[in-house]
């Protein structure tokens, strides 16, 4: 199952290796110093849940119930600095490989949905010194929680108790 940490972890590899030349790839939103640029960030979305509720897989000697979701999440990528749109760019396009297709989902459980847009924020902010592109991809992956809902040991029926071996 894929976890919030892995799924940062993932495309900040990703978008280390496949947007050459960014100094570094941070998670957005850290209390520190912004890296020298060019750099990417990486910021995840709303998890959603599909379905109405998630599915319950077995109950394992132990009276412990496992139960496995599907869960869509927008993953926000931005890269800052010279050369930000050929860097998106080629991020974007490294999503049609068969091999980074691969990684995401035998390495971290991640399927990739949708590649999104390209969006250039340098003119759309009105930020002249700042060269930024972001892109937003929608991924998929699944997710299990575990129940202690123990087992019935002993049972009432027509006035006598049954015990549950």
């Amino acid at each position: 199952m894929t976890t919030p940490t892995q799924i940062k972890t993932a495309f900040q590899e990703w978008l280390s290796q496949e947007a050459a030349g960014l100094t570094s790839v941070i998670f957005a939103d850290q209390a520190a110093p912004r890296p020298p640029k060019p750099y990417g960030t990486v910021r995840l979305g709303v998890q959603r849940a599909l379905g109405l509720r998630d599915e319950f897989r077995e109950l394992d000697d132990l009276g412990i119930a496992e139960y496995l979701g599907q869960r869509e999440m927008t993953v926000a990528l931005n890269i800052y600095g010279p050369g930000a749109l050929e860097q998106m760019h080629q991020a974007q396009a490294s999503l049609s490989k068969q091999s980074v297709l691969d990684r995401f989902i035998g390495t971290y459980g991640i399927a990739i949905l949708d590649a999104g847009d390209i969006t250039i924020l340098t003119s759309f902010l009105e930020v002249s010194d700042e060269e930024r592109a972001m892109m937003e991809v929608r991924i998929g992956y699944s997710v299990s929680t575990n129940d202690d809902v123990g087992w019935i040991e002993t049972v009432e029926v027509n006035d006598q108790i049954v015990e549950i071996a």
